[in-house]
């Protein structure tokens, strides 16, 4: 949801009975599209989504029994260069920190899952 602020009349002060105008906008509906998968190689990073600038968030659940590791700056790795989601851990995007880049997913065993969504 966005706010307007209008203008009003100037110089007039702002009370309970002169308040600020304002209008509410509300936010478009988003329709998620599924990116779930599994790794296909394990110990090599993989393409989760390709960079959009249209992106507004991104959903991610370790669905597997071992940890995977998730970049937003390249390709994903298993150490401090990459975010880790522990088993069953849910990350998401928050709405002001949304990347428009290439998104990127490593796991050490072929075949971990996960479930993603990108809106």
């Amino acid at each position: 949801m966005k706010v307007r602020i209008l203008s009003g009349e100037a110089g007039d002060p702002i009370s309970t009975g002169n308040p600020l105008p304002v209008e509410i906008i509300p936010a478009p509906p988003i329709t998620p599209i599924n990116i779930s998968g599994a790794i296909t190689t394990g110990g090599s990073a993989q393409q989760l989504a390709p960079a959009n600038a249209g992106r507004k968030g991104l959903r991610f659940r370790n669905v597997s029994s071992a940890l995977l590791s998730v970049s937003f700056t390249g390709a994903a790795t298993m150490d401090r260069n990459s975010f880790p989601i522990y088993p069953g851990e849910y990350f998401e995007t928050e709405a002001h920190l949304v990347p428009e880049t290439a998104i990127s997913v490593i796991g050490a065993t072929t075949g971990q899952e996960f479930f993603a969504e990108e809106y």
